[in-house]
């Protein structure tokens, strides 16, 4: 079973509604036969971290997993967009969620992409929808 990171915008977000964000992905990915990898549930929160300290966790989650799954609100993430680009660095899979019940695979054969800030994100590239 392949296992799927969850990537999304949290900063900013009230607590309550990120995690059920994530945690609808997470059942939709479940749902679909993947083994999801939800960061809301597995990185504990503390007063003392700060946002670099929850990427590294992140980072960690992700690593190991076969893909990462965007949701429909990363764009307005750093974090998130930061994900994706080690994602396809490291030719994992990548999976868009535009709603938490629709989602589109993609698997990225070749990628050119700006990262400069979420209103200049472009993405091209060739990609195998699978």
């Amino acid at each position: 079973m392949q296992s799927i990171y969850i990537s999304g915008k949290i900063t900013g977000l009230d607590p309550r509604v990120a995690r059920e964000l994530f945690d609808q992905a997470e059942a939709k990915l479940r749902e679909m036969g993947y083994h999801p990898i939800n960061p809301m549930a597995l990185v504990q929160e503390h007063p003392e971290k700060k946002w670099e300290d929850y990427m590294l966790e992140d980072f960690a989650l992700l690593l190991p997993a076969d893909g990462i799954c965007m949701l429909e609100n990363w764009k307005d993430s750093k974090g998130a967009r930061i994900e994706l680009y080690i994602a396809t660095e490291m030719g994992k899979k990548v999976l868009m969620f535009n709603s938490p019940t629709q989602s589109v695979e993609w698997r990225m054969v070749s990628t050119e992409r700006s990262f400069i800030g979420k209103e200049h994100i472009s993405w091209t590239g060739m990609a195998e929808r699978i």
